[in-house]
């Protein structure tokens, strides 16, 4: 995920091979990783080289932890035992990849009885298959250009969908990458799939032995088996009188069916004589022999019950076996003349002996005996299972859902049973532990839609048929050959979308695409599957034309998942020095292993990486895992601003805080800090480095004999001062926002912000007070999912684009709700800005659709104009517009092609003009425009240069303007203009600044 909280050290200028490397001393990371492994790499150092426990959060101290961490404790436990902190991730992160694609082979052979299948199934996993690049072929004008852009490319392909999270790489590698942990219990969880799968086909052949028994074991064959079963069945789960033979329908004592026959022929080597368009996968050189199972001698000692059949149904399971046994054998071909008649069985007289009178049992008591006695292997899988949530929650989630299903599809419910009871008592303590306190207050559980929001299922469909691709052609090829028990096996998987698109876990609805990402894991089989029954048709006159067909659909997959490997290869990294680095030693040998410091919101830092802890480090991590923050941004302004010593010295006590480190990023976020009157006069300096971005440390000591009371109000009595908008601050309270991009003032010279990341808009007076919120995360009417662009009409009505729902909402002065548009067919895509016209016109920029749409005040479409590319009237992902009233001029803000675009009211081009600012490279666009129709004067802001661009109507440029000293510009967006001021929105700073402009 992008951020833009600085790194700990320079980037590199050339590319490298690794996203995670050491060497001589210095720690290199990825730049596509360095975010995610901030909190990655801080808790493996807080189990290595701190002391973390009981488990905290490093970016969160004080509080229980909330993320998955056992993956991560591990590679501490190595770096603790002698590796160094690269080589303990990479190693464990190797060797668990390398097992789960060992397993996505192993359940390949075992459903589809092909080896190929499952090695085919886990190359795929490196391929995902999605259509990015059929967008990004399009925009190359011929093959050399394309391989020189493939060659050098540093960004993932983008979708073109304008939800959040599509530009980041979620249908790459980066996932796996990243999240080391995901692997491995996807591992976890296929290891459990297939001792299921083991179970259902021994059961299936159990049953074929029981209906030779009830068959009196004469007649012919009337379907084929060729596994010699045990005689006593002990690897299997005995039948009982709890209803099985009634809720396993698949597998019930009625006479087989074709599809029962079909089941259990392919898991069975194919016979020499099968048809050839309906040829099996199987070993080519197999002979037919013993079909051997998963399950090993050893496996089925320890599930073999303890009692012995009784003398006569020994007798009758032994002919039973070899009843079956040689009626799938082929018959010798003899000449009709000799063939002898098969003359009638003689069996020897057996024994009557009386039976072994049963246990009369309760159904509760049975059940549980059952899964002790004869379903040990379900307990265990249980148990595997039970342990995911510390290690990764979402699998347990996801294999919870899946395993549902199979519990409906599939026989050995009893024992599916005593695996989830297991699997809950195991997993409950881990999931109240990771929830407990949690203060999300987004959305509910039950949540349509994913990122896309409240869409249309058919949105829903065309969404993933883009993302996964041909993929689906190929399972499709496959679902003609499936047989009904793979089908359900598909079946089941599908739980996954249910879990994606209808429910959100997290205030992250994107923290959703694990549960396709662990989809695609398991859909690779069947789309393996399809390849291998395209290669292996034999149909008459298509042999060769089906395997061109094969070459042709795998081709685009390999392609895309080639040039997905290119941002990787080509990021830079982030240089840290770790065991020369001055102030990580000093960390190590100065601070106890369990030391809080109390900083500037990091996402990576040297006190991390000596394993020390935060006391609020990054917001992004400990929002996505549901801590209190509002309540905690309070304490942490107060201990940086109060100017009462005894006061911060209580608070510092009150939240374990041992260490206070001001540097210069603190200093310009709180202009009014108390270091000088506070902590300089009063806390002991113990760490100073210039060369640390000014950084100093401050120790807090034991006990406060020395810290001046310099007020008589007591520390319970203080309350967090008034935040107005020109302070600000990240976070969700009253006057803090997240990521806010939109800015406007009425006609009283009220100031509204879009707080996009919060869903929300803020209402303050025209002295930057507070004064109300307006909306909240939702898309229903008054609801929004990242707003972006405000603007008020001479009424007092406000407009909003609410971008994530795409559309525009208009709003009563007072927040109510009036109206809501969707755009002119085929709809609204990322609305981004809006503008009002000297005639109440409505301006709005459709960025998803390159284009701008004028509407009455009533939404009715008058005007639409522009498209795609390079062109005069064509843009690239416009981000604002602004009305010029006097002169009945549209201006348009077109940063990716570095330019602004003139056009009258019903818009026909006029010019445009250069924006140099606007060539520095950002990893967003949220540029806009303002204009001065008096003055003449347009006004750009430049996110990447942190100023406001002047020029006048014609396009000349006239200043670079910033922020008023001592006050600085940080992610310079939104613009308004009131009364020889410019208002700016600081994007990363959670503020708006203001410019007195020069009068005439």
């Amino acid at each position: 995920m992008p951020v833009q909280t600085r790194p700990v050290a320079h980037r590199a200028t050339s590319p490298g091979i690794g996203v995670l490397d050491f060497k001589g001393g210095t720690l290199l990371i990825g730049i596509t990783q360095w975010s995610d492994y901030g909190p990655n790499t801080a808790i493996v150092q807080s189990f290595a080289l701190g002391h973390n426990f009981p488990a905290q959060y490093p970016h969160f101290a004080g509080e229980p932890i909330r993320y998955h961490f056992l993956f991560y404790f591990l590679a501490g436990n190595l770096e603790f035992l002698g590796l160094n902190l690269v080589w303990s991730l990479n190693l464990i992160s190797v060797l668990t990849l390398v097992c789960m694609l060992a397993l996505v082979v192993a359940l390949g052979q075992l459903l589809f009885k092909s080896r190929a299948v499952g090695i085919v199934a886990s190359w795929l996993f490196f391929f995902h298959g999605t259509l990015n690049l059929v967008p990004f072929l399009r925009r190359q004008t011929s093959f050399k250009g394309a391989l020189q852009a493939i060659y050098g490319l540093r960004d993932y392909l983008t979708s073109g969908y304008p939800y959040r999270g599509e530009d980041w790489g979620i249908w790459t590698q980066v996932v796996f990458i990243n999240q080391r942990h995901l692997a491995s219990s996807i591992g976890i969880f296929l290891i459990v799939l297939i001792f299921l799968f083991d179970r259902y086909l021994e059961r299936a052949k159990q049953k074929e032995l029981e209906r030779a028994l009830a068959a009196g074991n004469t007649g012919p064959g009337h379907w084929e088996t060729t596994a010699t079963a045990s005689s006593s069945g002990a690897d299997l789960p005995e039948q009982h009188e709890l209803g099985d033979q009634a809720t396993d329908v698949a597998l019930a004592d009625d006479p087989p069916t074709s599809d029962e026959r079909q089941f259990v022929e392919e898991s069975s080597p194919a016979p020499e004589t099968i048809s050839a368009s309906e040829e099996q996968p199987s070993e080519e050189s197999a002979p037919a022999e013993e079909h051997q199972t998963f399950a090993t001698r050893a496996y089925e000692e320890y599930m073999r019950r303890d009692s012995v059949a009784s003398s006569v149904s020994e007798a009758q399971e032994s002919e039973a076996i070899e009843f079956v046994n040689e009626s799938s054998r082929e018959p010798e071909i003899a000449p009709e003349s000799e063939t002898p008649s098969r003359p009638e069985p003689v069996l020897a007289p057996v024994p009557v002996l009386e039976p072994v009178p049963s246990v009369s049992r309760g159904m509760i008591a049975q059940l549980v005996h059952d899964n002790l006695v004869s379903g040990r292997g379900f307990i265990f899988s249980g148990f595997l299972l039970g342990a995911l949530p510390y290690w990764n929650a979402p699998v347990f989630t996801a294999a919870a859902a899946v395993l549902a299903f199979l519990f409906v599809l599939f026989p050995c419910r009893r024992y599916m049973l005593g695996l989830a009871v297991t699997a809950a008592v195991v997993a409950l303590p881990q999931i109240i532990s990771l929830r407990s306190g949690n203060a999300r207050s987004g959305a509910s559980l039950i949540n349509w839609g994913y990122t896309l929001g409240h869409v249309p299922v058919l949105q829903v469909v065309k969404y993933l048929g883009f993302t996964f691709g041909i993929k689906w052609v190929l399972i499709l090829v496959g679902l003609l050959f499936f047989s009904w028990r793979y089908l359900r096996l598909f079946i089941a998987i599908f739980s996954l979308f249910l879990l994606t698109f209808c429910f959100q876990f997290s205030d992250e609805a994107l923290a959703n695409h694990k549960f396709l990402n662990i989809w695609l894991v398991i859909a690779n089989l069947f789309v393996a599957y399809g390849l291998w029954r395209l290669w292996h048709l034999r149909i008459k006159g298509w042999a060769i034309p089906s395997r061109v067909i094969a070459v042709v659909l795998a081709f685009p997959i390999i392609l895309g998942g080639v040039i997905d490997l290119f941002p990787i290869h080509n990021g830079g990294f982030v240089y840290t020095g770790i065991t020369t680095d001055r102030l990580i030693r000093w960390v190590q040998a100065e601070t106890k292993p369990d030391a809080v410091f109390m900083t500037d919101k990091f996402v990576n830092h040297q006190i991390l990486l000596a394993g020390r802890r935060l006391f609020m480090g990054y917001t992004y991590f400990t929002w996505s895992a549901g801590y209190d923050l509002p309540k905690r941004e309070i304490a942490y302004r107060q201990m940086f601003e109060n100017k009462n010593a005894h006061q911060v010295f209580t608070l510092l006590k009150l939240n374990g805080i041992d260490y206070v480190a001001f540097d210069a990023t603190v200093r310009g976020t709180f202009k009014n800090n108390n270091e000088q009157q506070v902590y300089a006069p009063n806390f002991k300096k113990v760490f100073d480095g210039t060369d640390y971005y000014s950084l100093t440390i401050y120790k807090v000591p034991e006990n406060a004999d020395f810290v001046p009371v310099t007020s008589a109000t007591s520390p319970t009595e203080t309350q967090a001062p008034a935040i107005s908008v020109f302070e600000g601050g990240p976070g969700k309270d009253n006057g803090q926002f997240n990521f806010a991009r939109g800015l406007a003032v009425d006609s009283a010279g009220n100031i509204f912000v879009a707080d996009t990341n919060n869903d929300r808009l803020q209402k303050f007076s025209p002295a930057g007070l507070f004064l109300s919120v307006i909306g909240k995360r939702g898309s229903g009417p008054g609801q929004f999912l990242e707003p972006g662009g405000i603007a008020v009409d001479s009424g007092g009505n406000i407009y909003v684009s609410d971008v994530a729902n795409n559309r525009i909402q208009k709003l009563k002065p007072d927040g109510s709700f009036l109206a809501e548009w969707k755009g002119p067919e085929p709809g609204f895509q990322t609305p981004r800005d809006i503008a009002i016209g000297a005639d109440k016109s409505i301006y709005v920029v459709d960025q998803g659709r390159n284009r701008i749409v004028k509407c009455d005040p009533e939404g009715k479409v008058m005007v639409i104009w522009g498209t795609g590319g390079q062109d005069d009237a064509q843009f690239a992902g416009p981000t604002s517009v602004a009305v010029d009233a006097k002169n009945e001029r549209v201006y348009v803000a077109d940063p990716t092609n570095k330019r602004i675009q003139i056009f009258d009211t019903n818009g026909k081009f006029l010019a445009k003009f250069l924006v140099s600012e606007w060539g520095n490279p950002t990893s967003w666009y949220f540029q806009d425009l303002a204009v001065d129709s008096q003055a003449g004067r347009i006004y750009a802001s430049s996110v990447a240069t942190n100023e406001v661009v002047v020029f006048d109507l014609t396009g000349k440029k006239l200043a670079n303007l910033r922020a008023n000293p001592p006050g600085t510009l940080e992610g310079a967006s939104g613009l308004a203009l009131v009364k020889g001021k410019l208002y700016v929105l600081n994007t990363y700073g959670n503020r708006v600044s203001q410019i007195v402009l020069e009068t005439k």
